[in-house]
């Protein structure tokens, strides 16, 4: 993967003690999951982390440094190239990164955030305005979490509107390309679901039980639904969509594998 900024030589010892001042832990899993900001998350199937995110600005040395994570539980930053199975499906993280994936609406959802151990900051990418003055964001890491039995995840913070936290979605390719890589969310506003998809997948078409299907346009491999009415997670906390069917910009339905 090429970034649009090259970074000056510095010993690794050195920069790996550097990072250790930045990040958190965050969580990823196979299937979606629907989270309640203010009280306790319900699980549907798969796994989205509450998380607070921010960041700084360009340092003079030109090197990006945003604050990642709550220094006072620091994650490490790694320098590793996010797997090229994942790459070689999402074109997000094939292009290069630029000015707008480096900008203070990123950086306000990085300050903060719950991410995984290893975080690949050359893997940022700004997907979309968030809320209250921060960004929908992708991002790559190292560490599995106890839901991630595939490692190195992809995750997408959403931040909400007048929340404290943002909802973090993570993935791995297995996750992916099976068609579950979403979750549905609850925020002071409403509820919305959304996900990330592969390449050739240009809409998503959610399912529900008993309400029509509503279709998406997907950009950056990315979609978004709000939900309202019966398309919202009925009492128990089931998921309101059932199922998403993809298809390519000629309309032709593109398989899942799960």
């Amino acid at each position: 993967m090429s970034t649009g900024a090259s970074r000056p030589a510095v010993l690794p010892e050195l920069e790996q003690m550097l990072s250790a001042t930045a990040a958190r832990h965050v969580r990823r899993s196979s299937g979606p999951r629907r989270i309640a900001v203010g009280r306790i998350p319900r699980l549907v199937a798969v796994t989205v982390a509450c998380v607070a995110l921010g960041g700084t600005a360009l340092a003079a040395t030109g090197v990006w440094n945003p604050i990642v994570g709550d220094p006072e539980n620091p994650a490490t930053l790694s320098g590793t190239p996010v797997p090229a199975a994942l790459v070689a499906e999402l074109g997000v993280l094939r292009r290069e990164q630029t000015p707008q994936d480096r900008s203070p609406e990123v950086e306000a959802t990085l300050e903060g955030a719950d991410v995984p151990q290893g975080v690949r900051l050359e893997s940022v990418r700004y997907l979309g305005p968030g809320a209250d003055g921060e960004a929908t964001v992708m991002l790559s890491g190292v560490e599995a979490g106890p839901f991630d039995p595939e490692g190195d995840p992809v995750c997408v913070a959403r931040p909400l509107p007048g929340a404290t936290h943002s909802v973090f979605l993570c993935f791995g390719l297995s996750t992916l390309l099976g068609g579950t890589a979403w979750g549905e969310a609850l925020g002071p506003t409403g509820e919305f679901a959304y996900g990330v998809v592969p390449d050739d997948v240009a809409t998503v078409t959610a399912e529900f039980d008993g309400p029509p299907p509503h279709t998406v346009p997907v950009h950056d491999n990315y979609w978004e639904l709000p939900l309202s009415g019966a398309e919202s997670a009925n009492p128990h906390g089931e998921s309101g969509v059932q199922h998403t069917v993809w298809r390519d910009a000629e309309g032709n339905v593109v398989p899942q594998r799960p």
